[in-house]
């Protein structure tokens, strides 16, 4: 499963359209799309207004250089509702094909009626003879083909059914503030310490373990004294 292209969603709108099985997942899925493309636009802007600011400074009683967080703007929780409506879309999209299968195959829905999403075959097997009753032998291995326990390339499966649960009953905490890697320029660290400006550029580090979220004022990096001297 990957990620659906402006190009690639005029391709489905074309091919299925009213009155086809699958026009009720076409909509849904284009539903999610155009969140997806409201959530990067406020995205965009929120990393634009540069919304983390880091600093550092000589510690006068070690003599180490600590880069600190100075400044941390919250991403507005309107981002929350984006998210869970997005996955909910996506769920409602393959509940909605399952209907479709059933009723391709003569079969009736009910309010059982589902796309089974589970982590092992045995669970599997329980689901879809409740939420795929009526649905054909073909139909309900081709749903199974696309389970996270059959492939590596179906974890996101698992992810869309966890976030649309989590969504219905707790709100999503997006959190855009954390250290999976940390670019900082030295030079200052030790013109500091040489009183005078020495240029050495840029580094870039992947720290051990990741600080989530960053708050003003955490520690994001020191360089020693002793590595100055």
């Amino acid at each position: 499963m990957g990620k659906m292209t402006a190009d690639e969603v005029s391709d489905l709108e074309a091919r299925i359209s009213s009155g086809h099985p699958l026009f009720g997942s076409r909509l849904k899925l284009t539903r999610a799309f155009h969140h997806v493309q409201h959530l990067r636009e406020v995205f965009g802007g929120y990393i634009a207004s540069e919304p983390i600011k880091v600093s550092g400074r000589t510690e006068a009683s070690t003599g180490d250089f600590v880069y600190y967080v100075d400044h941390y703007e919250s991403i507005d929780p309107y981002v929350s509702t984006l998210i869970g409506d997005i996955y909910h879309n996506i769920r409602a999209a393959f509940d909605y094909m399952a209907s479709a299968l059933v009723v391709s195959n003569d079969g009736v829905i009910d309010h059982r009626t589902c796309f089974p999403i589970c982590t092992s075959a045995e669970k599997f097997q329980l689901d879809a003879a409740r939420g795929l009753a009526g649905a054909s032998i073909k139909a309900i291995a081709a749903v199974e083909s696309l389970q996270p326990y059959i492939s590596e390339n179906n974890l996101q499966m698992q992810l869309i059914q966890k976030m649309n649960n989590f969504d219905k009953h707790r709100m999503i905490i997006p959190l855009v503030a954390g250290t999976k890697s940390i670019g900082f320029n030295p030079s200052d660290a030790f013109s500091d310490f040489f009183g005078e400006y020495v240029d050495l550029g840029w580094i870039h580090m992947t720290p051990r373990e990741r600080q989530l979220p960053l708050n003003v004022g955490d520690r994001v990096f020191g360089i020693a004294k002793g590595a100055r001297e």
